[in-house]
């Protein structure tokens, strides 16, 4: 009677161990859901046809590619570190730029383009403030080069 006890007590071991393997097995086993995707910045420009700053300097701005891709003329970008090419000016009289561009935070952004004779300016501008938080200039060239970084306070 000993022994059939004992069987029976490692029978009941054995199918314990087995349910208690399969629980594990199946919480590893859970897939879990993916974390949602990261919001990113938005980056506008100006059409052409809205151009009406008052100081008659702002100009079209079109963002032609961004890290070597071709764009819309909004795009949502993760902050940090981006190379655009933008053309600056009317379609007559366009001008290239080569930018570099650092967006510091998850929030919305316009380039402005501003020309004043023979010097262009871009400016990145947090839309919901209005305030420029980083600006570069370069002299009218065929292909100027702007740094548009964000100086880290």
């Amino acid at each position: 009677m000993n022994l059939s006890r004992t069987d029976a007590l490692a029978g009941l071991l054995t199918r314990l161990l087995a349910a208690l393997g399969l629980l594990f097995l199946a919480g590893c086993t859970t897939p879990t859901s993916a974390p949602p995707p990261e919001k990113g910045a938005t980056l506008q420009v100006q059409a052409p046809e809205a151009v009406t700053a008052p100081t008659g300097k702002e100009i079209a701005c079109r963002i032609q590619l961004i890290d070597g891709a071709l764009v819309a003329s909004s795009e949502s970008l993760k902050p940090g570190h981006h190379r655009l090419v933008v053309a600056l000016g009317d379609n007559e009289g366009e001008f290239t730029g080569d930018v570099d561009l650092v967006i510091p935070a998850v929030r919305d952004y316009r380039l402005k383009a501003e020309r004043d004779e023979d010097t262009f300016t871009l400016s990145l501008i947090e839309t919901a403030t209005g305030k420029a938080i980083a600006t570069s200039s370069a002299h009218a060239a065929p292909m100027m080069q702007f740094q548009v970084f964000v100086i880290q306070k």
